[in-house]
């Protein structure tokens, strides 16, 4: 993989469906995997997480070690999704309003979407922040810019 950049991204510039655009750009671009953190709050998450478990379940891949921009340590072993057409679409359904979903139910929610290339960063989420990371070649970004998919070279709060 040649040499990666990082451009910085915020919800307030990826409406909902902006931003699903987004995920398949980088399906498109080869990025094949996904984690996630599952919240729970209570007894009742009990009943999100198995849900969110059931759904995902076709396209759970083995635990490995990855980076995560709200990990502290690298290489922490995470939990890990095939990335398909399939995979997202049932995640459409538990970050309901697009990959900077913060909350999406009472009893429990996803935050910190992270996609993957060949076990590297591509773009990951801090949902908390509204804000963003993408790891893209000089040529991708340079696809990013004709392709209308918003970024700045800069972040407020999330460093990479």
């Amino acid at each position: 993989m040649n040499d990666l950049i990082t451009l910085h991204i915020f919800a307030e510039d990826y409406p909902r469906i902006k931003s699903w655009e987004l995920a398949l750009w980088c399906k498109a671009h080869g990025e094949d995997e996904w984690t996630v953190h599952v919240m729970t709050t209570g007894g009742a998450g009990v009943d999100f997480s198995g849900h969110f478990d059931e759904a995902m379940t076709p396209f759970r891949l083995p635990n490995a070690p990855r980076r995560h921009l709200t990990t502290y340590r690298d290489g922490q072993f995470v939990e890990l999704w095939n990335l398909t057409s399939a995979s997202l679409a049932a995640l459409h359904v538990f970050l309901s309003e697009g990959i900077f979903t913060y909350q999406s139910d009472k009893d429990g929610w996803l935050e910190d979407l992270t996609l993957y290339r060949q076990g590297e960063l591509m773009l990951g989420i801090v949902s908390h922040e509204g804000e963003g990371i993408l790891g893209v070649t000089s040529e991708e970004r340079q696809l990013l810019e004709r392709d209308g998919f918003p970024f700045r070279v800069s972040g407020a709060f999330v460093g990479y």
